[in-house]
Formats: C-alpha cells, sequence, structure tokens
C-alpha cells in the first residue's frame, strides 16, 4: 500500500527530528531524563503546525499529549523537559545567548528543523 503525501512528510519530518536531535545532542546521553519529551514536543509542534493547520500548539497541550504517551503526569514531563533544556540549550549558540523557557527551547528548534524541511536540506542528511 502507497503512502499518503502527509505519512510520508510525517516520516521525514519525524526522521530528521531524530538527525537533528542525535546529531547537535551526541554529548548528551539519550537516555537523560527529558530528551524523549522534548524530542516529541518537537515533533507535536510541527505536526500541528503543518499537518493539521491549526495555531501553533501551547505547551500545555504539548504536555498533555506527553503526559498520555509516557504515562506521567504534566509536572513531571515540564520538569523533565526543563531538565534537558537545562542541560542542552548551551549546545545552541547561534540559537540561544540565554538559557531559554522549555516553549522557547521546543519553538526555535522546531523553527530550525522546519527551515531544513522547507529548504529540502534535510534530503542530504537523510542520505547519511
Amino acid at each position: 500500500m502507497a503512502k499518503t503525501a502527509t505519512q510520508q512528510k510525517s516520516f521525514d519530518i519525524q526522521k530528521v527530528i531524530d538527525i537533528c536531535f542525535l546529531q547537535k545532542l551526541q554529548s548528551l546521553p539519550i537516555t537523560m531524563r527529558g530528551f524523549h519529551s522534548a524530542k516529541e514536543c518537537v515533533a507535536i509542534y510541527l505536526r500541528e503546525k503543518h499537518l493539521n493547520d491549526v495555531e501553533i500548539p501551547s505547551a500545555i497541550d504539548m504536555y498533555s499529549e506527553i503526559e498520555y504517551k509516557f504515562k506521567l503526569n504534566k509536572g513531571t514531563v515540564e520538569k523533565r523537559i526543563r531538565d534537558f533544556v537545562k542541560a542542552s540549550w548551551h549546545l545552541f549558540p547561534k540559537l540561544f545567548e540565554a538559557r531559554p523557557t522549555n516553549y522557547e527551547f521546543i519553538a526555535r528548534i522546531a523553527e530550525v528543523i522546519d527551515d531544513l524541511i522547507n529548504r529540502q536540506d534535510f534530503e542530504t542528511m537523510l542520505a547519511r
């Protein structure tokens, strides 16, 4: 069965997110608390922005989805992402001059990935 354009774009977005997170954050262990929650928030942000054509989701909406997916409570989700942002924001010196909020971190990383997707630069990344 052939994939629809939406399914293909969703797959490509997820692959680009995985590659960006793993390349940029390779100095951090993927087992670090908050890594997967932050990565999932970036995916939710991009999905809502592109595939569903709705307004950019709020942090509360993203946390609710993460809460359900990983069986955590909202406070735990927020704290894990905050811990992750605290440990990783300095790896992006061109994006952040000071430590961003959780939402600022997620939104900025998502926008960078979105730019890669729009410029089709991700095709070279996917070929690796």
